[in-house]
């Protein structure tokens, strides 16, 4: 339960680092406007992203695991990939969403978007431990 609350208050909290690399690449066609589902679609693959990230070191975005490593910075890094590449309005005003709203914002955006699997759902739902 106390990791789950850390985590979710974290990851409220903390926006990311937005400065860009040369590695992160568009999610769309930057010519287009994103729309919802790509948007979302995007956002909620955001954990994958962060685990894949060189930076990531394995712990708290584990599901059902011990949180090890450092758990700021696994925040910052989530929140980075919950970040780029993203200019869909409403996907960039949730990411505005603080505390405990944002699991049940993540919800309707998801519904509205038609995505049926989110990965971040999975981690503002996690059971408390």
């Amino acid at each position: 339960m106390k990791r789950v609350a850390i985590l979710l208050f974290a990851i409220a909290a903390c926006g990311g680092d937005k400065a860009k690399t040369q590695s992160d690449t568009p999610s769309h066609d930057t010519s287009k406007p994103q729309t919802l589902a790509e948007a979302v679609t995007y956002l909620c693959a955001a954990p994958a992203r962060a685990k894949a990230d060189p930076a990531y070191k394995q712990g708290c975005l584990e599901k059902d695991q011990a949180c090890s490593g450092d758990v700021i910075e696994q925040v910052k890094l989530l929140g980075k990939h919950m970040e780029e590449n993203q200019s869909n309005e409403r996907v960039l005003a949730f990411l505005k969403v603080e505390g405990q709203q944002k699991g049940a914002e993540l919800a309707k955006l998801t519904q509205e978007a038609g995505v049926t699997q989110c990965e971040l759902a999975d981690i503002y739902q996690a059971p408390a431990q």
